[in-house]
């Protein structure tokens, strides 16, 4: 980008003395390259704090839409009630669970046919 910016400079400076410094093709491709370096590095980032941090994760839902059993499925062991009696879960149910090597603070919430979820 420092380069960039002095030859920028210098054809400004050198404009009157026609000492071509670079072609604007080549200053919008250097443009380009320094932003997908930019955009590397924010998702880099964003992936990195992730990681650090881990995620917070809400299951929400209308009764019997398999909330209870994607909780399960997500934490690998039986840790919600799964029936086929609509509003069955009505407490919040609560794990950690590891997904794909990032942790995941899993929180099932009971359906109510308010759909207040």
């Amino acid at each position: 980008m420092l380069e960039l910016i002095a030859r920028l400079e210098a054809g400004i400076d050198f404009a009157e003395d026609d000492v071509a410094v670079m072609e604007w093709q080549e200053v919008l491709a250097r443009i380009d390259s320094i932003r997908a370096d930019l955009e590397k590095l924010v998702q880099g980032y964003a992936y990195g704090r992730i990681v650090r941090e881990g995620l917070s994760l809400a299951i929400v839902g209308r009764p019997n839409v398999g909330k209870s059993s994607l909780f399960n499925r997500l934490l690998n062991e039986e840790r919600a009630i799964v029936t086929s009696t609509p509003g069955t879960t009505r407490d919040l149910v609560a794990e950690t669970a590891n997904l794909g090597g990032i942790t995941a603070a899993l929180r099932g919430y009971g359906g109510h046919p308010s759909g207040g979820g």
